[in-house]
């Protein structure tokens, strides 16, 4: 579904989320879906899904934390996994503006394979306290493999990708008040390139 014009999904205080997508092929393009305490997500991206884009969105406001687990977090984007063999693949989530969501702003639960994450504002995301810490990310998963983090913008948020047990790319991204580029386990599978001077830290 593309938007030609001003297009709005506006699902606060219905059902938790705006757009879930259980399909191959999809696309959602160019639409203004706002969010407020009733929502933890924008868009879910499910794991039967295969070659779903979600692209030219502006996505804000969701604070509600994920009511299906323990996780303290909402997000702007969700896509999840429930194995190695049931997972979304070769989603693409490219020229959304993300930003005033709790916690973060594009999400990759437990499983996903060849997610390509290019070309977003992700920024001012609201930090949540996780495991005793803050947190704030512009780009949040794990198990995730042969991720694509390229062409983003990160700003006012904590960590711009924090991708434990995850393999995959960061190239030429941009960071303005960003507390760490990057956060992962070790030993690191993000191959990490972006133009910035860095310390690296490990516990």
């Amino acid at each position: 579904v593309s938007c030609d014009g001003d297009c709005t999904i506006d699902a606060r205080g219905v059902d938790g989320s705006a757009v879930v997508i259980e399909a191959a092929n999809a696309t959602l393009d160019g639409f203004t879906i706002p969010g407020d305490d009733t929502m933890y997500a924008g868009v879910i991206v499910t794991p039967s899904c295969t070659n779903v884009t979600v692209s030219n969105n502006t996505i804000y406001g969701m604070t509600l934390s994920n009511p299906g687990n323990d996780s303290p977090l909402s997000y702007g984007i969700l896509a999840y996994g429930n194995s190695q063999t049931e997972m979304p693949m070769f989603s693409t989530f490219s020229g959304n503006n993300i930003f005033g969501v709790a916690g973060s702003a594009i999400s990759l639960g437990d499983y996903t394979y060849a997610t390509t994450i290019s070309g977003n504002n992700l920024h001012d995301i609201i930090p949540v306290e996780f495991l005793g810490q803050n947190l704030s990310a512009g780009v949040q998963a794990q198990f995730a493999c042969e991720l694509a983090i390229s062409g983003n913008s990160f700003s006012n948020l904590i960590i711009a990708a924090n991708l434990p047990l995850s393999q995959g790319s960061m190239s030429g991204n941009t960071h303005s008040y960003v507390g760490s580029y990057l956060t992962t386990t070790s030993p690191s599978q993000i191959a990490f390139s972006d133009d910035v001077d860095y310390w690296t830290a490990q516990s």
